[in-house]
């Protein structure tokens, strides 16, 4: 019983693993993806937690209206230096570094650091990805 419990498991992991595509990797623990099911495509935001590094926290954004709209919300809180209040995520400008937004994951306690320049480079791939 144990071994066929541990070969669902790696089956379960493995074919989930073959439906997840990168779309911008920012380092071996932080990046954007999109992830297949049934037909369906999710866009994530996984992340290595600032506050917890053994941590590893994941925002689902949906549909690719979800994940431009977290763009959006990162470029409006860069420039106008306000606090958004997502359903999924909280987005605040760095106090230390402008061009800096800490994006929180709303349920837990967990923060990620974004630059300007990351977002952007996100942003392009996610275009590219859509072609």
């Amino acid at each position: 019983m144990k071994h066929l419990v541990l070969f669902f498991l790696f089956f379960s992991f493995t074919s989930f693993a073959q439906d997840t595509t990168n779309i911008y990797v920012i380092s071996n623990t932080n990046r954007l993806a999109r992830i297949d099911l049934d037909g369906k495509s999710t866009y994530i935001l996984e992340f290595r937690n600032l506050k917890k590094l053994s941590e590893i926290a994941v925002i689902q954004f949906g549909k690719k209206e979800g994940v431009l709209k977290f763009f959006d919300t990162c470029e409006k809180v860069l420039n106008q230096d306000i606090k958004v209040v997502g359903e999924h995520y909280n987005v605040v400008r760095n106090k230390v570094d402008k061009s800096t937004v800490r994006v929180d994951k709303k349920g837990v306690t967990a923060s990620i650091l974004l630059k300007r320049e990351t977002l952007d480079n996100m942003r392009s791939a996610m275009e590219k990805e859509a072609l």
